[in-house]
């Protein structure tokens, strides 16, 4: 019989996630700050850098979990859509 290799849990984990959905978040959040900044060198604060990762954080890992969510609900849509 032929052994079929499990993947391991980060290998997994990654296509779970399809983290190229996180591209958009990751570059919208700093992107954002930066326009809403009084300036370009307040932007680059202290303040304001910790203010966009604690604003970044939450929200990659809300994108990981609404992918996850959809790589769950969406199985009979993607075996037509996405036959591979």
């Amino acid at each position: 019989a032929d052994m079929v290799k499990t993947p391991s849990f980060p290998i997994v984990l990654w296509k779970f996630t399809r983290p190229h959905t996180i591209i958009g978040s990751a570059l919208a959040i700093p992107a954002l700050h930066i326009l809403a900044a009084p300036s370009l060198s307040a932007a680059f604060t202290g303040k304001a850098l910790k203010a966009m990762v604690f604003a970044m954080v939450p929200a990659l890992l809300m994108n990981l979990y609404i992918t996850g969510l959809n790589q769950i609900t969406d199985v009979e849509i993607d075996k037509i859509n996405k036959p591979n």
